[in-house]
C-alpha cells in the first residue's frame, strides 16, 4: 500500500495489505527502531487506532469487495539489536561476536478492525535474522 505514513499524531513506518488463506484481508503495520530505541507497544496500540481511523483505507476495502467485519489489523516491529546489548531478545547467542548486529522482528495477535483500540498486545511470533551480506555496512 505505502510506507512510511505520516498522521496527524501517529507516524507508521510501513503499511501493507494482503489476503489471508479465508479470503480475509489483512492491513500489516509495521514500527522500524534503531539500535538505540525501544519497541514501545503504546506506539504500536496507536497505529492501530490510526489504521482503524482512516478514511482512506475504508474505502480501499469497498474497492477490495471486503468488509470491516472481515479484516484484520496485523501490528508488527522491528529492531536493530546488538549481541552485546541484546538482553532479554530471544535468540541471541551469548557466544555471538560482541558488537554483531541482528535484525529481530516481532509480530503482534490479530486485531479485528472493527476492534478498537487493543488494551494490550501480546507477541505472536517473535524472530531474528542474521543478515548475510551485511545490510549497508551494519554488520561489520
Amino acid at each position: 500500500m505505502q510506507s512510511n505514513v505520516k498522521l496527524r499524531k501517529t507516524e507508521i513506518d510501513g503499511l501493507y495489505y494482503g489476503r489471508l488463506a479465508n479470503g480475509h484481508v489483512a492491513l500489516i503495520t509495521m514500527e522500524a527502531k534503531g539500535h538505540s530505541d525501544d519497541i514501545l507497544e503504546s506506539q504500536i496500540m496507536d497505529q492501530v487506532v490510526a489504521v482503524q481511523n482512516m478514511k482512506e483505507i475504508k474505502l480501499l476495502l469497498a474497492t477490495m469487495n471486503a468488509t470491516e467485519a472481515n479484516t484484520v489489523i496485523l501490528p508488527m516491529a522491528m529492531k536493530l539489536v546488538d549481541s552485546g546489548g541484546a538482553s532479554g531478545v530471544p535468540g541471541v547467542s551469548a557466544f555471538a561476536p560482541i558488537g554483531k548486529k541482528f535484525l529481530y522482528m516481532v509480530d503482534y495477535g490479530p486485531v479485528p478492525f472493527l476492534g478498537g483500540r487493543p488494551t494490550s498486545l501480546m507477541p505472536y511470533g517473535e524472530t531474528l535474522f542474521d543478515m548475510r551480506p551485511s545490510i549497508a555496512g551494519i554488520n561489520k
